[in-house]
């Protein structure tokens, strides 16, 4: 819809312009040829950064949102060491007696 709005403008813009038809020189016509090209790349640009700006967004919030869900699977993981089936089953051993130095 906004893009649909620009290009209205833009269009409403560009028909209000009164231009001369003669060019007096070369120089002048590579000054508007030079003119003409920044102003459509700089046009590309803005709508290329407009037409992107959505995603960019929905990107930075859902890599937020993993980085925060590696965080609490981090500590879930931390807490279930202690929790190992073969450290809790195995049977407590008596100590070794020491051996007395002769």
């Amino acid at each position: 819809m906004a893009i649909l709005a620009m290009a209205i403008v833009l269009l409403l813009g560009v028909s209000s312009l009164r231009l001369s038809r003669g060019v007096s020189g070369i120089a002048e016509l590579v000054q508007a040829t030079d003119a003409s090209i920044s102003t459509l790349a700089f046009l590309g640009a803005a709508i290329f950064f407009l037409l992107t700006v959505e995603n960019r967004l929905k990107r930075r919030r859902a890599l937020a949102t993993l980085h925060q869900l590696r965080s609490v699977a981090h500590v879930v993981d931390m807490h279930q060491l202690t929790k190992d089936p073969a450290r809790v089953t195995a049977t407590v051993r008596a100590p070794r007696p020491r051996r007395r130095p002769r």
